[in-house]
């Protein structure tokens, strides 16, 4: 409920002040062809491949469900913060222009989430499917 009273102050916002209810010719390059093509693509090529990501990481937490060793799991905690840190790497601007503290929160931030989803690897493979 939080998400969506967020979301509703962010809209009303942008509307008022930001004077959004008026409508404004488009920028010449988003007049082209091209985009109608381009834009669902992307969004299904980005939907398959976090489709695919989805099931080959529970995929790989199911197949390590009864491991006990922690040493054992450590490749997979560090693709987990790999894959969270890779906005992180191929980003635009430099650490001190762009922010190094937030980053540094969001790394964190990322291995906190995927060290509790490898502790938590038991109770989530055996959980019933709900679908």
């Amino acid at each position: 409920m939080l998400v969506v009273s967020a979301a509703v102050g962010f809209l009303l916002w942008y509307t008022v002040v930001r004077e959004a209810h008026e409508i404004q010719p488009l920028v010449p390059a988003l007049k082209s062809w091209w985009m109608k093509l381009h834009v669902p693509a992307n969004f299904i090529g980005y939907g398959m491949f976090s489709l695919s990501a989805m099931v080959s990481l529970s995929y790989l937490i199911k197949q390590q469900a009864n491991e006990t060793r922690w040493y054992k799991l450590t490749p997979l905690w560090l693709l987990g913060v790999v894959l969270c840190f890779v906005p992180i790497v191929f980003r635009k601007s430099p650490a001190d222009v762009g922010g190094g503290n937030y980053w540094a929160g969001y790394l964190l931030v990322s291995g906190l989430i995927a060290a509790g989803i490898l502790l938590g690897r038991k109770r989530i493979a055996g959980a019933p499917a709900q679908f």
